[in-house]
């Protein structure tokens, strides 16, 4: 029995827009709004320093004065940046937009190059996401 076409393309619909909820997305086509998502980071996908400028990347400054998470899947979020007044000599430190590893405060950046939404019921506080959500 031959198959229309006509009834079958909104099954096939259906089954394609799960499948694209899989696929990891570039992560410049995430939303910067503080949501954690599941980022893929890759610590040497930033050049660390900018040739043409002659200065440190955004990411390259914040892993010079914190940690950052190391390669793989992480639970990140954006933050935005922000100054904070120097205990020691007065100086007005600022800190540019970065993603960071979610549950940081902004103490761990993240070079997410990927990225795909939390799954529901996830544990966003978990630093490690494969060992707080994977198989047990």
């Amino acid at each position: 029995m031959p198959v229309d076409p006509v009834v079958m393309q909104p099954r096939v619909d259906t089954v394609l827009a799960k499948f694209e909820t899989c696929m990891p997305r570039p992560i410049s086509a995430a939303k910067k709004d503080g949501r954690p998502i599941l980022g893929f980071c890759v610590h040497d996908a930033d050049p660390y320093f900018d040739q043409e400028r002659d200065r440190l990347t955004s990411y390259g400054a914040h892993c010079e004065g914190l940690s950052h998470v190391p390669d793989g899947w992480h639970v990140v979020e954006w933050s935005p940046g922000g100054s904070e007044t120097s205990d020691s000599d007065g100086r007005v430190i600022e800190f540019p937009d970065c993603w960071c590893r979610s549950g940081s405060d902004g103490e761990e950046v993240a070079n997410p190059t990927h990225w795909l939404p939390v799954p529901v019921g996830f544990d966003p506080k978990a630093k490690d996401f494969a060992a707080a959500n994977g198989p047990s």
